[in-house]
């Protein structure tokens, strides 16, 4: 069903569907794991990567549902014909980039993960600034509303797209007997080993990378130079401990859910992540 035939999405997807039906079996669904309980279930797209009201605003009793559809309508539809072209091995042109960035960028715009980030980085400006206050309490709860970070979202997709555009495009590519997992949290972004300081969604010290489908990842490379922007490159063909090293980084960067069709790929990165803890 289109979500804008909807009329009252309350079940909306911070990872949309269109999306992770990349990454499911014949059955349509998928192995997931579940970061807290460390547990592993078999879910659909449906029934995952969602909270209720997630996007949802509410003015004097009356429910606004705006952002949730035009995320479904405007954003989540760029997927699928951008990544089926490359699936193809086919020539993307500007726009192709364009909308997979868009979504990519809104991706990871939109997650909870980001929203506890945005919210703690206010919590942390606002005490900051109220230190002298005496009657200030740091362990004090602060109500953060939901419309600053739904702002942030907006606000900075702009920015993000256009910086993200510059870089190089690589399609990086699975052997047969690998698959690349995905995550509720895809976007990762990795300090450059030459660097220094803190990496960002600005530096040039910090290469970003986006699973895109089981056989395909993106690598979104820092180019030499950024006022020029970045090449299209040619697809590079990966070997299976490559690709393992890229699932722990991607497991590693997880939320609460990492997803992906090959039972065996994920109990193995599982275990590795257990060790680690």
């Amino acid at each position: 069903m289109r979500s804008d035939l909807v009329t009252n999405p309350i079940k909306q997807h911070y990872v949309p569907q269109s999306y992770l039906n990349f990454f499911t079996d014949d059955s349509n669904y998928f192995y997931s794991y579940l970061v807290k309980s460390n547990k592993i279930i078999r879910q659909s797209p449906k029934n995952t990567g969602f909270q209720k009201n997630f996007y949802t605003l509410e003015y004097e009793g009356v429910k606004n549902y705006e952002i949730e559809t035009y995320l479904a309508n405007n954003i989540d539809c760029l997927y699928k014909p951008v990544v089926e072209k490359i699936v193809n091995d086919g020539i993307l042109s500007l726009n192709d980039k364009k909308d997979l960035i868009t979504f990519i960028c809104f991706q990871y715009l939109r997650t909870p993960y980001h929203r506890e980030n945005i919210n703690k980085n206010l919590v942390k400006s606002f005490r900051f600034r109220n230190r002298a206050n005496i009657d200030s309490n740091d362990n004090e709860p602060i109500d953060i509303s939901k419309e600053h970070s739904l702002s942030h979202m907006f606000e900075f997709a702009d920015e993000m797209i256009q910086m993200l555009m510059k870089h190089d495009f690589i399609i990086l590519r699975s052997p047969k007997e690998g698959e690349f997992m995905t995550s509720d949290n895809p976007y990762c972004m990795v300090q450059e080993k030459w660097s220094y300081g803190s990496g960002g969604l600005g530096i040039l010290n910090t290469a970003k990378f986006f699973p895109l489908t089981p056989k395909h990842l993106l690598y979104l490379r820092n180019p030499k130079n950024l006022d020029i922007g970045g090449r299209d490159m040619n697809p590079i063909n990966l070997n299976r401990k490559e690709v393992r090293r890229l699932n722990l980084m991607i497991a590693y960067q997880a939320h609460h859910f990492i997803y992906t069709k090959n039972n065996h790929i994920l109990n193995n990165i599982t275990k590795t992540l257990n060790k680690k803890k």
